[in-house]
């Protein structure tokens, strides 16, 4: 609990009316506790200008969670807000040193959370987009992506299809995003699940289902080329008895 984290992003122009679309979550380590999909009260004129107003939304509640354990004697070291886009960042740090001619006219109400940054009451990071949590609250996410948010932000186990996934991603960015350490982020074996001797040499393909299957038996894999597979079969087996 010394160090609370927050995942805050928007989707710019989603509405009928073309506001944009704000998403927060917050972590101490495991799961999402409180989370907010909430519609912007105001129109903006790109995604940079729609990240700041989504962190302005957010940043009451994130001081407010910083306070509460402070007034109970609870230490709090560090209170970081991750967002995905750069430009927003450098203005949310830098307040209107960082503004341009496309953003010079944003009001200075918004620069609430650069006051925050300088007092250290908060820290605005960088976080991958396939990392970012809040995703999951502003607009329709599907396949993996869809699961692997689903698993961060209700804490569930990681399957061997997320855990591939998580491998394939950057470790530092990771680190950077701070995903829970309590899955292995340079390794997605368990411990006691059998990892081939030599990674070098591809594993057989076993017949057994993909559930059954470790993360390293899924990678070791060798890829199909397209057209291969089970509905390309079924269609040939169809063409020939046609």
């Amino acid at each position: 609990m010394n160090v609370i984290c927050w995942w805050i992003d928007a989707s710019f122009a989603v509405h009928p009316n073309c506001r944009s679309h704000t998403g927060v979550a917050m972590s101490f380590g495991g799961g999402s506790p409180i989370n907010m999909s909430l519609k912007q009260k105001l129109n903006t004129r790109s995604s940079t200008e729609a990240e700041v107003v989504g962190v302005n939304d957010g940043l009451t509640i994130a001081l407010w969670v910083r306070l509460f354990p402070e007034a109970q004697g609870i230490e709090v070291e560090d209170n970081i807000i991750f967002q995905d886009n750069m430009s927003s960042i450098l203005l949310e740090k830098n307040g209107k040193r960082s503004s341009g001619r496309n953003t010079k006219h944003m009001e200075i109400r918004y620069f609430f959370v650069t006051d925050n940054v300088s007092r250290k009451r908060v820290r605005v990071e960088h976080c991958p987009t396939k990392l970012m949590w809040a995703d999951f609250f502003t607009k329709p996410s599907q396949g993996s992506q869809f699961r692997l948010l689903r698993a961060l932000i209700m804490n569930l186990p990681m399957t061997p299809e997320l855990a591939h996934l998580m491998r394939q991603l950057n470790p530092k960015a990771i680190r950077a995003a701070n995903y829970p350490q309590s899955v292995p982020l340079q390794e997605c074996v368990e411990a006691g699940d059998p990892v081939p001797q030599d990674p070098s040499q591809p594993a057989e393909e076993s017949r057994e289902p993909i559930k059954d299957r470790t993360c390293a038996d899924v990678a070791a894999l060798p890829r199909q080329p397209r057209g291969t597979g089970v509905r390309q079969s079924k269609l040939t087996s169809l063409a020939k008895s046609s």
